[in-house]
């Protein structure tokens, strides 16, 4: 690329970094907004038919929730608070929930990498808005979470793996 535009790597670095920048200030509201013509109850409500004609026993599930580790170089300094034991290695984390048709309905991010899962759901201020946004016909919705995340009326998932993983043998 410093052939093709005529700068040099770290000029190339801050100019792509100031377009992200750009990009994020006047887009953010895309991603962490449910204020979306795509996530009216309608539309969510779509979602949740789409996934239980795809298998799933629920018919009120309209979407995924999962953290996502992104592998960083190791950093100088505060590397403890950057390393994911569990992956073992240094990360930022971010939290998405997922539509059936691929687009993200929400992201929450940057994380440390040693953030739990649960920790993100609460610091994101995901289930405030399901409280408020998932419902149809009076009746909620939810999405569907790992083990890592709590059961609720908005937040299913593998019943049997929990049971197993809070209860000593």
């Amino acid at each position: 690329m410093t052939r093709r535009f005529g700068r040099n790597p770290t000029e190339l670095c801050l100019i792509f970094n100031k377009v992200v920048d750009i990009v994020y200030d006047t887009h953010q509201h895309r991603l962490k907004s449910s204020d979306q013509l795509f996530l009216s109850a309608d539309h969510l409500h779509n979602y949740a038919l789409a996934v239980h004609q795809h298998g799933a026993p629920l018919h009120n599930c309209f979407g995924f929730v999962d953290g996502t580790v992104r592998r960083i170089a190791r950093p100088k300094y505060h590397q403890r608070i950057m390393y994911n034991g569990h992956e073992r290695v240094h990360s930022m984390k971010f939290q998405s929930v997922v539509l059936p048709n691929g687009l993200i309905a929400n992201l929450s991010g940057p994380y440390e990498g040693k953030r739990h899962d649960s920790t993100m759901l609460n610091e994101s201020g995901l289930l405030p808005t399901l409280r408020r946004v998932a419902f149809y016909d009076n009746e909620p919705l939810c999405i569907y979470d790992d083990p890592a995340y709590p059961l609720g009326v908005h937040l299913q998932g593998p019943c049997h793996s929990r049971m197993h993983s809070s209860h000593p043998k």
